[in-house]
């Protein structure tokens, strides 16, 4: 079997009655073969059936992290065995009648694919550069993925793919941060726009030959994310490829990767955090890294950098012990606009109602410009918590939260 420490690939498929209503159906997980062959055969075979069959699908390829969660899914041997019998899909799975496949649809997506390889090393070379001495690490590399609405003539279709590494500053002065990445786009020959400094944010922004670069610090955890995204690919009816128009200037995330925890996460993570009966030493958070597959990303002397699949995180340590412990529970979202501002306060109701079914009624609510919702106990609160693009989950002993709230009421 591979090497369970090293990332991998997961191919999910996606199917439905209509290309806009369209729901996991199984997997295909790298993890799970001994031999590469065998995942690319079993991809193939599951592509063609479904092609076969009409059925309206979509696979959506990501790079997997070791210990990240594993969707409850079947896998396509388990898929196939229920559901199809020599070849023809059963009469619970919707098709369509009009699927047409145009000649050049591999060819365009072996250009994705090489562009999103071509894109992950520059993004890579860029953070180095950057910042000398770090070492970036990857944060998401989804593959290729459809942009814009599906349609029954996949000729029209248009596919591109993203990556986003990040990287931990260290001592740098932000301000020095940001000169350094505009030095060294430019260097390169990237155009590069005006930076722009949003709360704790820092954002600089770059295109290139259809490629995109946003270049993000966040002043509070010392991070930093290079997100890129390739030109978008099209396939034509003659078998060629081309250049689709390019995508206008590029944010945090498009809608398309808005994500935030399932109503189980949930559920899985706040009774965890909960139920922990620990003695808030800075060892025992290395366990928890461990038990809910987290990332440690940095090690500092009063701190560790989490993250997972959402973003960044920390444990906050002091006089020797936790205080605090942030995780993400949402991707960050654009809060400079009326779809990015609404995703986030959706995704804050959703985690607070699946919160509230696993504890029960929250002993407090604060509303807000960043609204947060509590359920303390005889030694902790659990909070969710919501900012102007991501939603948080927090396990901080009630001292530092009684402290955290002396603060506030005093402006300080």
């Amino acid at each position: 079997m591979p090497d369970a420490s090293e990332p991998r690939t997961r191919y999910t498929f996606l199917i439905g009655p209509a290309y806009d209503d369209v729901l996991p159906a199984f997997m295909i997980d790298a993890g799970d073969y001994a031999d590469p062959e065998a995942v690319h055969a079993d991809v193939l075979e599951a592509s063609e059936v479904l092609a076969s069959n009409k059925v309206i699908s979509e696979m959506v390829t990501e790079t997997v992290r070791p210990g990240a969660p594993r969707p409850t899914l079947p896998s396509w041997a388990g898929f196939r065995d229920e559901h199809v019998l020599e070849g023809r899909m059963d009469d619970t799975i919707p098709t369509s009648s009009g699927l047409r496949r145009p000649g050049g649809w591999e060819q365009m997506q072996s250009d994705v694919e090489g562009a999103r390889s071509l894109l992950r090393e520059q993004l890579a070379a860029l953070a180095r550069s950057i910042v000398p001495g770090a070492e970036p690490y990857v944060i998401a590399d989804r593959g290729p993925a459809r942009h814009g609405r599906a349609c029954e003539d996949l000729s029209q279709e248009r596919f591109g793919a993203s990556v986003t590494v990040g990287l931990h500053l260290g001592d740098p002065e932000i301000d020095e941060v940001m000169r350094s990445a505009a030095g060294v786009l430019r260097e390169l020959g990237w155009p590069v726009a005006e930076p722009r400094h949003e709360g704790r944010m820092y954002r600089l922004e770059a295109e290139r030959g259809g490629y995109s670069v946003l270049f993000s610090v966040d002043e509070r955890w010392r991070t930093a994310t290079l997100l890129g995204r390739t030109p978008l690919f099209q396939a034509t009816d003659d078998g060629s490829i081309k250049t689709a128009p390019e995508s206008p200037g590029v944010r945090i995330k498009s809608m398309s990767e808005w994500r935030f925890m399932s109503d189980r996460e949930v559920a899985d993570l706040v009774t965890g955090l909960w139920t922990l009966d620990w003695s808030w030493r800075p060892e025992e958070a290395e366990q928890l890294v461990d038990r809910f597959s987290w990332k440690v990303v940095h090690r500092g002397s009063r701190n560790l950098m989490l993250e997972n699949e959402f973003g960044p995180g920390f444990v906050d340590v002091n006089a020797g012990r936790v205080q605090r412990i942030i995780v993400a529970a949402s991707t960050f979202a654009d809060e400079n606009t009326t779809e990015g501002r609404a995703f986030t306060q959706d995704a804050f109701a959703r985690v607070v109602a699946a919160a509230t079914r696993a504890l029960g009624e929250p002993s407090s609510r604060r509303p807000g410009e960043f609204p947060e919702v509590r359920w303390r106990g005889a030694e902790a609160t659990v909070t969710v918590r919501r900012s102007s693009a991501q939603v948080d989950i927090e396990l901080a002993t009630n001292e530092s939260v009684d402290d955290e709230d002396w603060a506030a009421s005093r402006g300080l």
